[in-house]
């Protein structure tokens, strides 16, 4: 999905109560690694007065603003990005006043919401007045609407997987450091994003694979790798969930075989005992996730990249065979990646 704004364009970042939360990931990542938009402000009443970089030293300066209103008086953005989903993840009439607020100003609004902005009829009339766009990315691409066939597997391309052993370890942090990296080698590389935040970051290419028919899912993926692949040497897909995931393998496996990976990178947090949302599922050891991976596809494990470092796992894993990284430091996973590459896997 490519969004219609040019580089550079200016921003603001609704996320009321869920900036400084882990909710608030659509809102991080759009300012740490965000392709398209300069983010001149971020709007959430319980953080007004602080600027982004006191939430996160990774964050840029930003100010935090109390409101809408406020950031129109003060500065000129022309597009509202939705950063993370309202509590209950229903749009509140706080938050409905609020983007309604922006589109009455002519801001378009980018939203990866599971309820359309477009399907709601006071912000639908309010943009029809004012000519603003509102652009769902978890909408479902009509056009991608195919049953798998293979084809992912005849690209000359490189397919590089990022999976992981739960939700919100880092794939995405994973796959983007990738793409750059592989650039600075002087490698045409593409980002396939499945999730709403790659795509509103400004990925190649993407969908959002958990709002596709279940049919269509690994299609879809594998329709994505195969238009990249043509005009890029290594395609780097970003995964979702886990395998071993009770709740959203159904999605992980769609990926894995939609994109046919020649390798696979596995991001794992050490620290995390449970399952992100899901406290009665454990966290499973990487080499289990590392076994159903390879039980169900013929790629290689390139490396186990640990969001957060732990020296006993590392050398534990490092001992059996594992080339271990921290997230954020993957040079050995780019040179084991080129290599594969080279040898035309």
């Amino acid at each position: 999905m490519e969004l219609p704004h040019k580089p550079g364009t200016p921003a603001i970042i609704l996320c009321h109560g869920a900036f400084d939360e882990p909710h608030g990931k659509t809102a991080h990542g759009l300012l740490r690694f965000g392709r398209i938009y300069d983010i001149v402000a971020v709007i959430d009443r319980e953080l007004a007065g602080k600027t982004a970089q006191d939430v996160d030293p990774d964050f840029p300066p930003v100010p935090i603003l109390r409101s809408v209103s406020e950031a129109l008086e003060e500065l000129d953005p022309e597009v509202l990005l939705i950063g993370a989903a309202p509590p209950g993840g229903k749009l509140t009439p706080e938050w409905k006043e609020e983007i309604i607020e922006a589109v009455q100003a002519g801001l378009d609004v980018v939203s990866g919401l599971h309820e359309f902005l477009s399907k709601d009829p006071d912000i639908s009339e309010a943009a029809e007045e004012s000519g603003s766009r509102l652009i769902d990315v978890r909408k479902p691409r009509k056009e991608l609407f195919r049953v798998a066939d293979g084809s992912a597997r005849d690209v000359d391309a490189t397919v590089v997987l990022t999976a992981g052993t739960d939700c919100a370890v880092g794939k995405m942090s994973a796959a983007i450091e990738l793409v750059e990296r592989l650039r600075e080698e002087g490698v045409e590389a593409a980002f396939l994003a499945t999730g709403q935040t790659s795509i509103m970051i400004g990925a190649e290419d993407g969908v959002v694979v958990d709002r596709m028919p279940g049919d269509f899912m690994a299609g879809a993926i594998e329709e994505l790798v195969v238009r990249l692949a043509e005009d890029h040497e290594i395609v780097v897909v970003e995964g979702q969930g886990a395998l071993s995931h009770p709740a959203y393998s159904g999605v992980t496996l769609a990926i894995l075989h939609g994109a046919w990976p020649d390798a696979v990178v596995l991001v794992h947090d050490p620290v995390r005992e449970v399952r992100d949302g899901f406290p009665r599922f454990r966290v499973p050891d990487p080499r289990t996730e590392v076994t159903l991976i390879e039980s169900l596809s013929a790629a290689e494990i390139v490396s186990v990249v640990l969001r957060t470092w732990d020296e006993r796992l590392a050398e534990k894993l490092s001992s059996e065979g594992y080339l271990v990284e921290r997230l954020g430091d993957l040079r050995r996973t780019v040179d084991r990646v080129l290599e594969i590459h080279r040898m035309g896997r």
